[in-house]
């Protein structure tokens, strides 16, 4: 299983701006909406997608895979761990992510 520090202490890989979003609760909704199971199969990694309304956070854990999803006012800033297993891979997966989460906020 794939370990993250807690929340607080850890720092996010990337950043992406609004395009679409006036704000980050809008940018939330449109992306708990187009960010699913079904779109994260691609990869081949089964994930568990949580949704924190409240603190406009989604985080994706799967065996082996670790993704946090932080929105601010006028960006998202995320941060991906992957297992040995997934690592030759990371490329393909992030640059799927940012394509997709760029197109809809």
């Amino acid at each position: 299983m794939v370990q993250l520090e807690s929340r607080s202490n850890k720092a996010m890989d990337k950043l992406i701006n609004f395009k679409i979003a006036k704000n980050k609760k809008e940018a939330f909704l449109i992306v708990k909406k187009n960010l699913t199971p079904k779109y994260l199969s691609q990869f081949k990694i089964e994930v568990e997608l949580e949704y924190d309304a409240k603190n406009l956070e989604i985080s994706a854990c799967g065996n082996g895979f670790k993704l946090e999803i932080k929105f601010e006012e006028s960006y998202v800033s995320y941060a991906m761990v992957l297992s040995l297993i997934y690592r030759p891979f990371k490329n393909k997966i992030v640059e799927a992510l940012i394509k997709q989460l760029a197109q809809v906020i």
